[in-house]
């Protein structure tokens, strides 16, 4: 995929995405599962199990009340742009989305 973007002329960045579906895009509180519905594995549905639903997150920010329900898959994205954003105005990753302070894990690619 980086090769058809290249042959292209398009610049590519990879980005570690690290708490990139777990940290809020909007207030940079933490995300939780909440959801639950009837399984849809069949051994598990006949028995009425439920489980908790991967793909829809909510905020538990205390100190901001966004209050928002996000798409794990579209928050991470507008984290990974954030993230972006951030190497390219201050050459470092936000602290919140790295390992340790120390560590900044992107890698530009020509």
């Amino acid at each position: 995929m980086i090769r058809i973007f290249k042959n292209g002329n398009y610049k590519t960045y990879l980005i570690n995405e690290f708490r990139t579906s777990k940290i809020c895009n909007c207030c940079g509180g933490n995300l939780e599962k909440f959801l639950e519905r009837k399984s849809h594995k069949p051994n598990l549905y006949r028995e009425g199990k439920e489980e908790v639903v991967h793909g829809l997150l909510r905020c538990q920010s205390i100190t901001r009340e966004c209050k928002i329900i996000h798409n794990r898959d579209k928050n991470a994205v507008q984290n990974m742009l954030n993230i972006v954003n951030s190497v390219f105005k201050t050459g470092r990753r936000p602290d919140v989305f790295c390992r340790s302070v120390l560590k900044n894990s992107y890698q530009l690619h020509d």
